[in-house]
């Protein structure tokens, strides 16, 4: 909802504000124009008191903005009267108030369009899956060209309204700050170009997988042709066995131990194949096949290249700052309505495949595959933590925390609302899906605990000798995190030197603003932004004070323009202040901190990506166990606060990449 009233503001609120200010200039114009003329009759010598009165009545009763508006139609008797009363520079004054009274309705009107626009193409096609294909590039490009025309025409708006405010309201005339508002503009435009040219490109990684072909697995691809047949699909072009526990499919190339899988693929996961039967691996396969049978893949691969273009245009739009609101804003509104209708269909796909799995088996070995999947997963998680962190075997860890949850009633309890998870979509509640076959989790839950009698994987792949590679990865990734956890807990009381200068070295990450003049022109312009804000509305300010003829509303108009441009400053100031962000093994530091946030004072430390909806800010958030009494600079914090954020994204490298080592450095390398 609040996303909703940001861009219905920022839509909204240029137009509507210009529409006032140019009814109110037309007024003062007017106002101006009458007092003036009542001033000269006034002054007329030879005039009587009874003639002064009844000539400043018809000029009181007189239509200055009719006569003006006539004269500009080249009326012959509106004419001669304006060059009779000398108005013709005020006539074109009032022409220029009047097309911007009608800029402001036109652009209002489009914002209104743009909305109802998009709203119209999501209920077109809501109606099909084909629908959505067809109106989703067509709506695409439809927001951006109407984003681009907003943003054009609000900054021309303000361009000219700023103009007349300054020399119609303070009796001042600022060139340089139109043409910076021409020259924001102008940037913004570019940022918006750049996203849309930016070369998208679409792949997955599965470095612990393996492709594994026909000949080394006769079995599985025997019985995947089998089912791609019943369902009248086509096979995939590859199937790869993998050390993670999900199954899927997708059309999106997938990086993995020993090359590339392009086209149609199907993933399957070695660790749940080696706990379930090959029925309940059919049912899942037959689901993802289900996902090829309803072209599902295909709506993934061709709208994830236009979500991810929508998801960098929008990235860019936010790091042009204000001036690319009004088309952020707009185009935002477009993802909000879409991204609903597309998860909804999702949700009904996977309801679909849950039919075509059921068709290649049956309605209860589907049902339990699913229970018994969401049993095995979470206790292969639980136990892979185990053998990573504490070094015990995996074939004596993995059969405990299958007991452990066989009896939590919780885990049990929790299953029955929550879905799968998927890499591409987003599941329905378990309670539907089940319901859908007739079934529920306490019906199954104790069958889904038994141990079969055969394994999938014994019985699709025979040995693990097909899936060496991918083995070996996950093995190398195993050995590496154990290494780590033993070098750092031989020393976890009290870090030896050696210890400290090779897992925890004293490091400085700069902040973006000591690189910030570079030959990239947006991070110049960003960088002089608030300098030039705060200039000047202080400038506008000391004029204004300094000028006699500065109406009230003048004022009012000043004290915007500097509370704007302090917003600006400070904000910019925000994102690309000086300091370094400081870590050793004690803690960690802003240069412009007091102190030194020890890790030992502090309770729990994560990163948090804050999504507007589609571009990212990643912030360290850091919680104290006991009260901290000091003031913190350059972080968002309240005194006497368990609390502390720090935007990672004002740093050099990737905010990603500062966080991980953060959080290695508080956990001893742990996590």
């Amino acid at each position: 909802m609040s996303s909703w009233i940001k861009t219905s503001v920022v839509l909204f609120a240029l137009p509507l504000v210009a529409f006032v200010f140019f009814t109110y200039a037309t007024l003062l114009q007017t106002n101006n124009l009458k007092s003036a003329f009542e001033r000269a009759i006034a002054a007329h010598e030879t005039l009587s008191s009874a003639e002064k009165s009844q000539q400043q009545d018809l000029v009181r009763a007189f239509d200055f903005e009719g006569t003006c508006a006539a004269y500009m139609s080249q009326d012959v008797k509106a004419t001669s009267t304006v060059n009779r009363m000398g108005m013709e520079s005020e006539c074109r004054e009032y022409t220029y108030f009047a097309w911007a009274r009608l800029a402001s309705i036109i652009l209002f009107g489009m914002g209104l369009l743009h909305i109802l626009l998009i709203a119209a193409f999501v209920t077109f096609a809501k109606q099909s899956k084909k629908n959505l294909l067809l109106a989703f590039p067509v709506a695409w490009a439809s927001s951006t060209l109407l984003s681009v025309v907003i943003l054009v025409g609000q900054g021309a708006l303000a361009t000219v309204a700023l103009y007349y405010a300054t020399t119609l309201l303070l009796k001042v005339y600022f060139p340089k700050l139109l043409g910076f508002i021409i020259l924001a503009v102008g940037y913004a435009l570019y940022r918006i170009v750049r996203a849309l040219l930016a070369r998208t490109e679409l792949a997955s990684h599965e470095p612990t997988s393996e492709a594994v072909s026909e000949e080394a697995a006769p079995v599985l691809w025997q019985r995947v042709k089998e089912i791609a047949r019943k369902l009248e699909t086509t096979p995939p072009d590859s199937i790869l066995v993998g050390m993670s526990t999900a199954f899927y499919v997708t059309e999106v190339p997938i990086v993995h131990s020993a090359g590339v899988a392009t086209g149609r693929t199907l993933y399957l996961s070695a660790p749940m194949m080696q706990q379930m039967s090959s029925d309940e691996v059919s049912a899942i396969i037959g689901h993802e096949m289900g996902h090829f049978k309803g072209e599902d893949t295909v709506m993934t691969r061709k709208l994830a290249p236009r979500i991810i273009k929508s998801e960098n245009t929008l990235a860019h739009l936010h790091e042009a700052g204000i001036v690319g609101m009004p088309a952020l804003y707009a185009m935002l509104a477009f993802r909000n309505l879409f991204e609903k209708t597309i998860s909804t269909f999702r949700r009904e796909r996977e309801l679909a495949a849950d039919v075509y799995g059921a068709s290649v088996t049956s309605r209860e070995v589907s049902a339990l595959a699913l229970v018994r999947y969401c049993y095995q997963s979470e206790a292969y998680d639980a136990a892979m933590q185990e053998h990573m962190f504490n070094g015990t075997n995996m074939d004596d860890v993995l059969p405990r925390f299958q007991g452990e949850f066989r009896v939590n009633d919780a885990f049990w309890k929790a299953l029955a609302t929550h879905g799968l998870p998927h890499p591409f979509d987003t599941h329905p509640p378990m309670t539907l899906r089940l319901d859908k076959f007739g079934f529920k989790v306490e019906d199954l839950r104790f069958k889904a605990c038994e141990k079969v009698e055969r394994s999938a994987f014994e019985t699709f792949l025979g040995n693990s000798e097909v899936i060496a590679n991918a083995m070996a990865e996950d093995r190398q990734m195993v050995e590496h995190i154990q290494e780590q956890v033993a070098v750092i807990r031989a020393g976890e009381n009290e870090l030896s030197p050696e210890i400290i200068a090779k897992h925890f070295p004293h490091i400085e990450i700069k902040s973006k603003k000591a690189r910030v003049v570079k030959s990239a022109v947006e991070n110049l312009f960003i960088a002089l932004l608030p300098a030039f804000f705060l200039a000047v509305g202080t400038l506008v300010l000391a004029k204004a004070l300094a000028n006699p003829n500065v109406t009230p509303f003048g004022f009012v108009f000043v004290g915007m323009v500097l509370l704007l441009s302090l917003a600006v400053w400070w904000r910019e100031v925000q994102r690309w202040n000086s300091d370094v962000l400081i870590l050793n093994h004690h803690g960690v530091q802003l240069s412009s901190w007091k102190e030194q946030a020890r890790f030992a004072d502090i309770h729990s430390m994560q990163i948090v990506c804050e999504s507007k909806p589609f571009f990212n800010k990643y912030y360290l958030n850091i919680e104290f166990e006991e009260k901290r009494e000091s003031i913190w600079k350059q972080v968002y914090v309240r005194r006497k606060s368990k609390k502390v954020s720090i935007n990672l994204s004002i740093f050099e490298g990737t905010p990603e990449e500062n966080g991980d080592i953060v959080i290695r450095y508080f956990t001893r390398g742990l996590v």
